[in-house]
């Protein structure tokens, strides 16, 4: 293949194309040969290591999300209203945000990942994966359940 301005960002689409779902990690090409823009993978990795102990609170967390779940609540498959409650920050390194749910079952893959990408665009985790859970909490116990 020859080279030109316009390899690297054909290659790149090639292979974000077939990783849909890793489209949260940077991608940087480097010359071993050369040694060009080596020095960029420690920035890049120093920059994940910060993102990958980040703190969103369950204000700002719920702050922002709500009101984009409000606006595009997720379906369901059942007749049963899915209501995602709130939003919290249940763990780091990596992140893991919970969702509290009155149906966590019914949550469809599509919504998760809508969701995902929601946090992404708002707080950042470049470059580290994102575990969201979705609980159900009983009001009676006071209690989470998985």
């Amino acid at each position: 293949v020859e080279k030109d301005s316009k390899t690297a960002k054909a290659f790149e689409q090639e292979i974000r194309d077939k990783l849909v779902t890793l489209d949260y990690i940077p991608m940087i090409f480097v010359s071993a040969l050369t040694k060009q823009r080596v020095p960029k993978i420690i920035e890049l990795a120093k920059k994940a290591n910060e993102e990958r102990h980040k703190r969103v609170s369950t204000a700002k967390l719920n702050d922002v999300l709500l009101p984009i779940i409000a606006h595009t609540p997720p379906s369901s498959n059942s007749d049963r209203e899915i209501r995602i409650k709130y939003v919290a920050q249940v763990g780091q390194t990596p992140p893991v945000i919970a969702f509290f749910v009155n149906h966590p079952i019914l949550v469809m893959d599509h919504y998760k990942r809508f969701l995902e990408k929601r946090i992404r665009e708002h707080f950042g985790f470049e470059g580290v994966p994102l575990t969201l859970v979705f609980k159900a909490k009983s009001k009676e116990l006071g209690i989470t359940a998985k």
